[in-house]
């Protein structure tokens, strides 16, 4: 953007790392801005521009996890001809992915610099929420990039723990899945959004279940690839269990049984009021609970089996 010659951005919401890398850049920033482009633009050339230098980018869902969308790029704007205003949609199309990619690499540095403070702290038997509220209000992060950095990292004792008890492969055995935790990460995958590489080698992502689940259109395709991939590594038997207090787990049950039908697998499938603690006792658990992961005997990571055939890049803001 700078070679370009780009020295003002219009947008909407916008997070702390895309601003840090704009003040760095020495791009001058109007954030908060409704409306069209064209519209900004002429109003930025006449002063008479509206904009709200606190604004921020709060509104990311399951389906929106990028920080550095809703961006208007202007060049030097030095007059208000459909010249400029087709030049600003010209560097926003051109512009948009690079520009993406340097604010996000900006972001990743500062989180995984966050990393070494939380590890430090939890490693000296700080517990990790607390942890993460202090390190995060240090560097001003929002609730999504708290969450991403605490489901990422573990303490050097659960670290050993886990690997002493991660399981090579699951052929010939029976395998007991958590399985809203699965399939909920498998819908994640398919629908694009950000997946995260933790320090246990698990994949986990944002996504919080809170007793409240609906089939989406990603929920057949994410069976679809549970079984087949638990069918390609050769496992005995399969017992899904998903939780009864949670929403249309009924539903979840009633559509995994029906897509079974065309896979060579024996299932089972369970609903139960406690499967965390139905897991704490199983081998060959397969889930990206923490605190599962702890507990039981035993433990396959299938999701990183699945990204890597799906040829899935998921993200890592720890080092």
């Amino acid at each position: 953007m700078q070679a370009a010659k780009v020295d003002v951005l219009i947008c909407g919401g916008i997070g702390m790392g895309a601003q840090m890398a704009l003040a760095d850049a020495g791009i001058k920033l109007y954030a908060g801005v409704q409306g069209s482009a064209d519209e900004a633009a002429r109003s930025l050339t006449s002063g008479t521009l509206e904009y709200d230098p606190d604004a921020r980018c709060d509104h990311h869902g399951h389906h929106h996890d990028s920080n550095f969308d809703h961006l208007w790029i202007s060049t030097t704007l030095s007059n208000s001809s459909m010249a400029s205003m087709r030049r600003i949609r010209i560097f926003y199309f051109v512009l948009n992915y690079v520009f993406n990619k340097r604010l996000k690499n900006r972001l990743f540095q500062v989180l995984r610099s966050a990393s070494r403070h939380i590890c430090y702290l939890i490693n000296e038997g700080y517990d990790l929420k607390q942890a993460s509220t202090f390190v995060g209000n240090h560097f001003m992060f929002s609730e999504r990039q708290r969450l991403a950095l605490m489901r990422s990292v573990a303490t050097k004792e659960q670290l050993e723990v886990r690997k002493e008890k991660e399981k090579a492969s699951i052929s010939g055995e029976e395998v007991w899945i958590d399985g809203f935790n699965t399939i909920i990460t498998l819908e994640v995958m398919l629908s694009d959004s950000i997946l995260f590489l933790c320090q246990d080698g698990t994949i986990r992502d944002l996504a919080a279940l809170r007793g409240t689940y609906r089939i989406i259109p990603e929920t057949e395709k994410a069976i679809e690839i549970l079984l087949g991939t638990l069918e390609e590594l050769g496992a005995k038997n399969i017992h899904i269990l998903l939780d009864e207090p949670v929403s249309n787990s009924g539903k979840l049950k009633s559509l995994t049984a029906e897509i079974a039908e065309s896979y060579k697998v024996p299932l089972e499938i369970q609903i139960l009021k406690a499967v965390d603690k139905e897991l704490w006792e199983k081998e060959d658990v397969i889930t990206s609970d923490s605190i599962i992961l702890d507990h039981c005997k035993s433990w396959f990571n299938l999701m990183g089996n699945c990204v890597k055939k799906q040829n899935v890049s998921p993200l890592q803001v720890w080092e």
